[in-house]
């Protein structure tokens, strides 16, 4: 599917969403991101097993959001599947920073920010 058709299936499941401008965000394994405004992110599953997967996060984000000092994502949209697009999606506003991989931290630094 090209970005067009990922942006007009948004259209139909979230009507109440006025999509400005959107541009895909390529670095994800497990699913086809997207940006959307420069406010939001949407994920689709690129894979069967990703799903549940999203479920999986809809109930364990709110949690660690109570525990840990850094800003975690907070689903607003969440589409379970239907006629218009069969399989789950996922919309949450953007988390500013960047991308922990482009820190320049080495793995024994990574797991000494793991413990913290």
């Amino acid at each position: 599917m090209n970005v067009e058709a990922y942006k007009h299936i948004l259209e139909e499941c979230f009507p109440q969403l006025c999509i400005n401008t959107f541009e895909p965000i390529l670095d994800g394994w497990s699913s086809f991101v997207l940006e959307i405004n420069g406010v939001y992110v949407f994920r689709f599953p690129r894979w069967p097993e990703t799903d549940a997967q999203y479920e999986k996060e809809a109930l364990l984000l709110p949690e660690l959001a109570k525990v840990l000092p850094v800003s975690v994502p907070r689903f607003e949209f969440m589409w379970q599947g239907g006629p218009v697009y069969k399989r789950p999606i996922v919309g949450y506003r953007k988390i500013e920073g960047v991308p922990l991989l482009e820190c320049g931290l080495d793995a024994e630094q990574l797991k000494d920010v793991a413990r913290l």
